[in-house]
């Protein structure tokens, strides 16, 4: 069945040339348009400066010590002269959490 529609296909492609390569011509030229209309980049257009980052820890890490590297961490974030605040929140919805709002004065 593979090679039998592979060769219907390319006698049909052979006996129609001429449309065959306008096709191709067609679709280099709607290439080249979107190429030029699509907008491109990495960050969207109404970029907010706003960074989302996570970290972990062992699973057996108190809820203490884990409140203790995360203020370590939103501390050392927080001293980059770049970056004008912080939120943080560890814990889960079903236990014991905290949030933490740190804003440069």
């Amino acid at each position: 069945m593979g090679v039998e529609a592979y060769r219907s296909g390319l006698k049909w492609v052979l006996r129609h040339q001429p449309l065959t390569l306008a096709i191709t011509v067609a679709t280099v030229c709607l290439n080249i348009y979107l190429f030029i209309v699509v907008p491109k980049g990495f960050f969207p257009q109404q970029d907010t400066g706003r960074l989302v980052g996570s970290i972990q820890a062992q699973q057996d890490i108190s809820f203490p010590a884990m409140r203790e590297k995360l203020k370590q961490f939103t501390d050392i974030v927080l001293a980059d002269p770049a970056v004008e605040n912080v939120v943080s929140f560890t814990g889960v919805a079903a236990g014991p959490s905290i949030r933490a709002a740190c804003s440069r004065n």
